[in-house]
């Protein structure tokens, strides 16, 4: 895939990108302390039957640190979402379909009412509620919380993180290397002023955005994942209207299941993409 970059106020945006005439475009939004890295593997199954594109959200990845004391908003979700509605915009895209994990999940419901574009969503890892605190409430007592929005990380804290997203022993240790890799590289500023925006934001109402959604969606969740219960967060998603069909759990996964089952994660898509 090529490299990029796309000049925003706050600086340089990065993404990477495999596009040609095909009639589908999807658009991969990572995780908190992720990377658009963490697609790697699944745009590498998918990238002769789809345009792909992975971007990286600002402090993450490839992309610029912002300078905190003129753009720190962002580093919110709202600010997340700013950005990702004017990049597809201004790139044109058609016939979109938003893969969005964790954060990126969240991200993707936000940008609903405003791409028309928008085909279809597959929410991986993403809890969405009426309220932060809602969020908060489907995650396990044990999830390492106060590490994900904590600013300075040591190397063991980095690990423990990493462990919630992705299996530390699962494909000779590569994935669990690239998530510590991309914790310890994510600016740290970006950790504490999302957690402050978390709380001062107003938070927008994802479950009611789900429920009144008409466009093609599913969930892939980790039934592993070190921060959510899925299985309960699969039972309020029932409850609140989805389908069987359209929840996915998937045993031997963590919070990012397109690292530790990639080919599963890109079969699921490919499948939902094509019935669109």
């Amino acid at each position: 895939m090529k490299s990029d970059f796309m000049e925003f106020e706050f600086g340089k945006l990065h993404y990477k990108h495999s596009m040609s005439d095909k009639k589908s475009t999807i658009l991969f939004l990572h995780a908190v302390n992720s990377s658009a890295e963490s697609y790697t593997q699944v745009c590498d199954l998918l990238k002769d039957q789809f345009n792909l594109i992975c971007l990286d959200f600002p402090g993450h990845g490839l992309s610029e640190h912002v300078n905190i004391d003129q753009y720190a908003w962002y580093y919110s979700i709202e600010g997340f979402t700013s950005v990702v509605i004017e990049f597809v915009n201004r790139l044109k895209l058609k016939n979109l379909i938003m893969v969005g994990d964790s954060i990126g999940g969240n991200v993707t419901v936000r940008t609903m009412p405003s791409l028309n574009m928008l085909n279809g969503l597959v929410l991986i890892g993403s809890t969405q509620a009426e309220s932060a605190e809602k969020v908060f409430s489907l995650h396990h007592s044990t999830a390492p919380l106060n590490l994900l929005f904590q600013k300075e990380l040591t190397l063991t804290e980095c690990e423990t993180l990493a462990a919630a997203y992705v299996d530390p022993i699962k494909n000779e240790q590569k994935n669990f290397e690239l998530m510590v890799y991309d914790i310890q590289h994510t600016d740290p500023y970006y950790r504490e002023q999302v957690a402050h925006y978390i709380e001062s934001q107003v938070w927008v109402n994802e479950r009611q955005l789900i429920q009144k959604c008409i466009l093609p969606l599913i969930y892939i969740l980790g039934l592993q994942d070190g921060f959510i219960n899925s299985l309960d967060y699969r039972k309020e998603l029932l409850e609140a209207g989805l389908q069987k069909w359209q929840i996915h759990v998937l045993d031997k996964a963590r919070h990012v299941p397109q690292l530790d089952n990639p080919h599963f994660c890109a079969k699921i898509i490919a499948d939902f993409v094509r019935k669109i």
